[in-house]
């Protein structure tokens, strides 16, 4: 097979991704969540607990990002990506922890209030990223929190 023909290929595999995860975030009806994450270390659900750092969007956006650190579990991170405007959004949030093998959770959805809360465990001491997305009336917010909480 010739070097063109695996670009090729891979070009495909990746417009075919693209298209089914812009499919089920358009697809989703409101509350409707697509969890997903690493298979150790991390949990979904919908609240966090600990203390809690706040970063706004810019530009006077919206939204903003909660971060959460906990001594539970060997140093817990929870995330939630706020949606302060009172209508509906497609909302993505990822946390991850380089440090922990990439460990992450991710929730994409169509939201009102908020995506999350997403969680890694046994991240003290660890830096993580927070990757967030939000499409809105047609238009595109992003925030991303990159090797940040390392304590």
């Amino acid at each position: 097979m010739t070097v063109r023909s695996r670009l090729s290929k891979l070009a495909l595999a990746t417009a075919a991704t693209a298209g089914s995860l812009a499919l089920l975030v358009s697809s989703a009806t409101p509350a409707e969540a697509a969890f997903s994450r690493s298979p150790y270390g991390t949990s979904v659900g919908t609240s966090c607990s600990g203390s809690k750092t706040t970063y706004n969007y810019p530009g006077g956006a919206p939204f903003a990002i909660e971060v959460y650190y906990s001594t539970a579990s060997g140093g817990t991170n929870c995330v939630k990506l706020i949606n302060k405007s009172g209508r509906y959004a497609d909302m993505r949030v990822k946390l991850e922890v380089p440090a922990n093998n990439y460990a992450y959770a991710q929730d994409v959805g169509y939201y009102r209030s908020y995506a999350g809360a997403v969680r890694v465990h046994n991240t003290n001491g660890k830096c993580i990223n927070v990757w967030s997305d939000v499409v809105q009336s047609g238009k595109y917010y992003s925030r991303d929190l990159v090797q940040v909480h390392c304590g």
